[in-house]
């Protein structure tokens, strides 16, 4: 089976770190499923920065970029066509390389939507989700479902399990195409975008034109219609529960 490469698109500051920002984009460089890298910055690079982001004929970026990030991330996937797309933090760091292409592997065999690779939250709802008989566990893979009606169960039946939205826009992830812009076309129209580009924010984090926002606005935006649990979406993830212990020094899932 021939496995397709993903594209990197993604929005940073960058940090004033200059060092952990070289590291990790070396790290990610690693793999061999990495096809092109697009970076918008949200500030102007000094020449560090610069040369080395020239170190990689792979990369393509941008500085000095005064727009919001959706829209910014809607460019670059337009004009960077790929099946999939990585959304890259700077500080991020894959610490099996060979374990993160062979979940990779599974992710385009088994035709799933969104992988994530780092993210603590996912191990609760995924075990609530076995539990339930809601998901798929075949060697370290879990495979499940999730948006909207999932993300309500989980509310509805457990209070151990963190569930700040059904639509996960988040860094660190992998997103079939269809599945990414169709997340951010359903911001794009949404009253929770229209409020936040016309100032009414209360904390940085919401800020269109910062990259934390796409971490966050799930849990601000997803109370709207449907009863509180915005657009239904459904969508096939997955996680490695191997991956999952080594990236976050957690444990493996159990039913």
């Amino acid at each position: 089976m021939v496995i397709e490469k993903f594209n990197i698109v993604t929005y940073i500051k960058p940090n004033h770190d200059f060092e952990m920002f070289a590291t990790s984009l070396a790290n990610i460089q690693q793999t061999k499923y990495l096809n092109k890298f697009c970076i918008c910055f949200v500030k102007k690079l000094s020449n560090k920065f610069i040369n080395e982001l020239n170190k990689y004929e792979n990369i393509i970026w941008k500085d000095n970029v005064n727009n919001y990030w959706a829209i910014e991330m809607k460019k670059m996937i337009d004009e960077n066509n790929s099946k999939y797309y990585f959304i890259w933090e700077e500080d991020s760091h894959i610490y099996d390389i060979t374990q993160f292409e062979k979940t990779y592997e599974s992710l385009i065999s088994n035709d799933i939507d969104f992988m994530l690779t780092q993210d603590k939250k996912w191990i609760s709802r995924a075990e609530h989700l076995l539990q339930n008989n809601l998901a798929i566990q075949e060697n370290e893979f879990l495979y499940f479902n999730w948006g909207t009606n999932y993300a309500k169960f989980c509310r509805e039946t457990s209070d151990n399990v963190l569930v700040n939205g059904a639509y996960p826009v988040t860094v660190n992830g992998i997103f079939s195409k269809s599945l990414l812009t169709s997340l951010l076309d359903m911001l794009l129209e949404s009253k929770y975008w229209k409020n936040i580009t016309a100032g009414n924010f209360n904390h940085f984090h919401q800020n269109p034109k910062l990259p934390h926002s796409f971490e966050v606005f799930p849990g601000f935006w997803w109370k709207g219609k449907n009863n509180g649990y915005g657009n239904n979406l459904e969508y096939k993830t997955m996680i490695s529960t191997i991956q999952f212990a080594k990236e976050l020094g957690g444990r493996l899932i159990n039913k």
